[in-house]
């Protein structure tokens, strides 16, 4: 970059930076704190723009001792942290601008709230595990060779990357930093406007995504391994929310999210029972279309890659005791008794079809008593009542069940909860829910296997809960009076 144009960018920074300032100054005495407040806002935005751009375009500048990396930190995560807090401090300075109801109010106090913790916790990292998985898959993929063993994904996520390989493995990774946390807010407003749809009040929705979020092993081992889990959770819930109004959006969202990770493609069972031949019309067009893009970039060597890879899928990891599959409790078993892994094929494959038939069977009941949603649609009843049994059907058959995947049943966790009855299911729910999503990773056999533990019991609750005419329970129906009224009494208090 010439030195004429650096000038010109520090110069327009410089007075967006004054004019800023200026529109301060002239907010501060109309007495609008959030107006100056956001231009303060700007101007040390465009301040930081411009010592970035300098520190960029000037060489000389590093001979200054200006900048030093804090211990057991990496100094690019730490600038990724401090920019995407930096973001969250704009958006909250707008949000506060506007005219909020008391729903709102509360809505996006535990929004930031919850931003902000997760912003200060990626801080604290300096390595973030499976993203060098994903380096090397974009990088082989940019330099035309085969995908390597470890990547056991569709060719999307990879080729999505590969843009991004000019610029150096920094990029890459800083980017899926980046997108991950943007991607973790996202779940929070559609798990949220989820739970409504599943017939949460508002403010119960907000409240309960937030405790589920803030207190939660999956999301947090997502983030730190910069999983794709998070955008996979997103396009399912999107495709829900979407559904029926907008058919082709839910269609290609599920399509897109069956690139990402395939266990999804279970998940358009309820459209085929409802034979909703217009989303399948879409979905299969998203589902080409994609492959579409992806052969055009690099051809279909990558889908070939993927295939034989799958098709060694043991060999990429070996037996982790962490891993929570049925395939992994079964071969950690033969293992550990002196029996070669290998032998536990047909015995893997008998318990998966157990399992499978189980789940299936739960969903037919799920969807035949309406356990979880009642909408005057039978044809959205279908998808409603089948997408949270689905959703834990799709993890256990997985043959890797690793410690950040129910990040992806989140939403069947939290829908059971309009249905519990008696100190017995909720102590059951209670359990099942903190083997999954509170107890912190380790490796010992059998105790390692409490996901799949947890999993086994909202499973129970499911078989339960069926033929039940009364489905909403008396305290889901308090909890949910009682939380409506706290937005009211923040607001009252305000007044």
């Amino acid at each position: 970059m010439s030195s004429l144009v650096l000038t010109l960018i520090l110069a327009a920074l410089g007075a967006l930076c004054a004019v800023a300032l200026g529109q301060g100054i002239r907010v501060a005495y109309q007495k609008d704190a959030f107006g100056c407040a956001r231009c303060l806002y700007i101007a040390f935005s465009a301040f930081i723009a411009a010592y970035a751009v300098a520190w960029l375009g000037y060489p000389a500048i590093h001979q200054i001792d200006l900048v030093r990396n804090g211990p057991i930190s990496d100094l690019g995560i730490t600038i990724v942290s401090i920019l995407l807090a930096w973001a969250l401090l704009g958006g909250l300075l707008f949000t506060l601008g506007r005219s909020l109801s008391p729903e709102q109010w509360f809505y996006w106090a535990v929004f930031y709230l919850l931003a902000f913790s997760y912003v200060t916790v990626l801080r604290e990292r300096s390595d973030f595990g499976d993203v060098h998985d994903y380096m090397a898959a974009a990088f082989n993929l940019a330099h035309h060779q085969k995908l390597h063993s470890r990547y056991l994904y569709p060719p999307l996520f990879a080729t999505l990357l590969q843009p991004l390989v000019p610029l150096g493995a920094s990029a890459i990774e800083f980017t899926c930093i980046a997108v991950n946390f943007a991607s973790l807010l996202l779940l929070f407003a559609l798990l949220q406007r989820t739970l409504v749809r599943y017939g949460f009040a508002g403010p119960t929705a907000t409240l309960l995504t937030f405790v589920a979020l803030a207190a939660n092993t999956p999301v947090l081992r997502t983030l730190f391994y910069a999983q794709p889990n998070l955008h996979v959770a997103n396009l399912i819930l999107l495709s829900l929310l979407l559904y029926p109004k907008h058919c082709f959006g839910s269609a290609v969202a599920l399509a897109v999210a069956a690139h990402i990770k395939t266990a999804p493609l279970i998940l358009v069972l309820p459209f085929l029972v409802n034979r909703d031949w217009k989303w399948l019309g879409w979905y299969a067009l998203g589902l080409i279309g994609v492959i579409a893009l992806t052969v055009s970039i690099n051809g279909f060597g990558p889908y070939r890659d993927y295939l034989n890879n799958i098709s060694n899928i043991y060999g990429a990891n070996g037996i982790n005791y962490r891993d929570n599959s049925i395939d992994s409790l079964v071969r950690s078993t033969y293992t550990l008794f002196g029996v070669n892994a290998d032998k536990a094929t047909r015995l893997i494959q008998l318990v998966r079809a157990a399992v499978g038939v189980a789940g299936l069977y739960l969903t037919y009941g799920a969807v035949r008593w309406n356990i979880f949603s009642v909408s005057s649609s039978t044809r959205v009843a279908r998808v409603d009542n089948a997408f949270p049994v689905l959703l834990l059907l799709m993890m256990t058959l997985s043959p890797l069940l690793w410690e950040h995947h129910p990040v992806l049943i989140l939403l069947s966790s939290l829908v059971v909860i309009k249905n519990l009855k008696g100190k017995g299911e909720w102590m059951l729910f209670l359990v099942a829910y903190f083997l999954i999503f509170l107890l912190p990773t380790f490796d010992l056999y059998p105790f390692s296997y409490h996901i799949l533990v947890g999993t086994l019991g909202f499973y129970y609750l499911v078989w339960r809960f069926g033929g039940r005419t009364d489905r909403n329970g008396a305290f889901f129906t308090s909890l949910n009076r009682t939380i409506e009224r706290i937005p009211r009494a923040f607001a009252a208090r305000r007044d």
